[in-house]
């Protein structure tokens, strides 16, 4: 995942196995997707056990210092050209999160993971949102001092 300026745009590429898709975010979809999609995976929680569990689930990942993309040479089979995404459907469970990204030009495509994985692609999310300086606070983030 990356911020173009050019484009205002966070680009997207999903890669699994020897597939890869390719997608255009903006700001009106990612915005959303980051807050529905951490509402979703802490919707039985208090904001402080959510922030615990969003916390905990990133501390390793944020420690390597986050994603690592696939090696450049590897033998991927690019899918359709980037199209920008029109709707993305959230599903969560106790296993974890599926998106499926839709885009009239690169059709759908899906992102599977277990729950640390779907809070990793969250901090990936924000990451990038706070590059393009689409927003100034996660929804982990405490709203209220005393908490």
């Amino acid at each position: 995942m990356g911020y173009s300026d050019s484009e205002d745009r966070l680009w997207l590429r999903l890669v699994d196995g020897a597939h890869e898709a390719k997608f255009w975010l903006s700001r009106r979809i990612a915005l959303p997707m980051l807050e529905r999609s951490y509402e979703l995976l802490t919707q039985a929680q208090d904001r402080g056990e959510a922030r615990q569990s969003h916390q905990s689930a990133v501390k390793e990942f944020l420690e390597r210092k986050g994603d690592r993309p696939p090696p450049p040479n590897r033998e991927v089979a690019s899918g359709p050209a980037m199209g920008l995404v029109a709707s993305i459907d959230i599903t969560v469970s106790e296993q974890g999160a599926r998106w499926v990204f839709s885009s009239p030009v690169s059709g759908t495509a899906a992102f599977q993971a277990d729950r640390t994985q779907a809070h990793q692609l969250l901090e990936v999310l924000w990451s990038k949102v706070r590059e393009a300086r689409w927003s100034e606070q996660a929804p982990w983030s405490s709203q209220d001092p005393a908490t």
